[in-house]
C-alpha cells in the first residue's frame, strides 16, 4: 500500500533542503530516494522519480560548487526525462546548456 511513500518522502525532504539552501542535506536525501525508488510499482512512475532525483541532484551539487557532477546529474535527468518522451522537469535542456555554458566561461578564465 504505502511502497511509494518513501522516495516522494526524501524528494518533498529534499526539496525543502534546498529551498532553505542546506545543499549538503539535500544531497543526502535525494541520495536515499535513489535507493528507494526501485520500490515504486510501476516503471513509468520510477523513471518519474528518477528524472527529478537527478534534476535535484545537480541543483544541489551546484549549490555546492560542483558543476561537473551537477553536470553529470542534468545529462542524467535529461537522457530519462528524453526517452520517456515527456515533460517532467520543464526547461531542463536549457537549463543543462546554462550551466555547460558557466563551465566553459570558467574553464577560459
Amino acid at each position: 500500500k504505502g511502497s511509494h511513500l518513501m522516495p516522494d518522502l526524501f524528494l518533498s525532504r529534499g526539496v525543502l533542503l534546498l529551498d532553505k539552501g542546506d545543499m549538503q542535506s539535500a544531497k543526502k536525501e535525494f541520495l536515499a530516494e535513489l535507493d528507494e525508488v526501485s520500490q515504486l510499482p510501476s516503471p513509468e512512475a520510477r523513471q518519474e522519480a528518477l528524472i527529478a532525483c537527478y534534476y535535484n541532484l545537480a541543483v544541489a551539487e551546484d549549490g555546492l560548487g560542483n558543476p561537473k557532477e551537477a553536470l553529470s546529474w542534468i545529462r542524467l535527468a535529461e537522457e530519462q526525462q528524453n526517452q520517456l518522451g515527456r515533460t517532467i522537469i520543464p526547461g531542463l535542456s536549457d537549463n543543462r546548456q546554462k550551466l555547460e555554458a558557466r563551465m566553459t566561461t570558467r574553464d577560459h578564465e
